[in-house]
Order: structure tokens, then sequence, then C-alpha cells
């Protein structure tokens, strides 16, 4: 019995050995592919001033990471919810926008007119 015993404790020891080697080899696979990604994002926004987004025509405009003036022709409540104040925006805009002067105090976004001039 006692051999039995002995038996089943070795087996029990080596699965659960196992069983960590293998969830432990899982995870540094997993984190060695994420820190290189990070690395790569890391390094590429260090190093990188612009970046090239698609508008919604499709054409490729080249923009600053940190823009330090924005001009909205499209809809300012968009703007003003990821934290940025335009310096100006057209008139039908700035009419569409009133309720949300609250979000824009004590700073000017400055008329340019008449959309309908532009076109």
């Amino acid at each position: 019995m006692d051999k039995y015993i002995k038996k089943s404790v070795m087996i029990m020891l080596l699965i659960s050995l196992l069983l960590v080697m293998a969830a432990c080899g899982s995870k540094n696979e997993d984190t060695s592919q994420e820190q290189e990604g990070t690395k790569d994002d890391k390094e590429s926004t260090m190093t990188e001033t612009t970046r090239i987004v698609t508008d919604s025509v499709g054409r490729k405009v080249e923009i600053p990471m940190d823009p330090q003036r924005v001009i909205v022709d499209w809809d300012l409540g968009h703007v003003l919810a990821v934290g940025v104040v335009p310096v100006a925006s057209t008139t039908k805009v700035i009419d569409y926008g009133e309720f949300l002067k609250d979000y824009y105090q004590g700073q000017d976004i400055v008329d340019l007119g008449n959309e309908d001039l532009y076109i």
C-alpha cells in the first residue's frame, strides 16, 4: 500500500510540474510578442511628428501628431468631445452648435462666414 501512495504522489507531482511549465512557456511567448509590438509602437511614435489619415472621401491627408490649431467645417460636437476647441468654423456650424457654448467657454471660435461661398 505504501508503494502505491508513493507512485501516486510522484505521478501527481510530475503532472503538476508539467502543467506549470507549459503555462509559463506560453505566457512568455505571448508577452515577448506584446513587448516587441509596444516597443515598435513607442519608437514610431517618438520619431514621427505627422501621420497619414484617410478622410471620408478617400483622400490621404498628412496631419501633425499634436496639432496646435484646428478649423472645423463639419461637426463641432465631435471635436469638442475629444477636448479640442477649434480656432475657426463656418457660420452654419457655429449657429448649429450654439448649445455647445458651455463646452468652449472663455475661447472664441472665429466665424469664417457662409460655407456656400467656398463651394
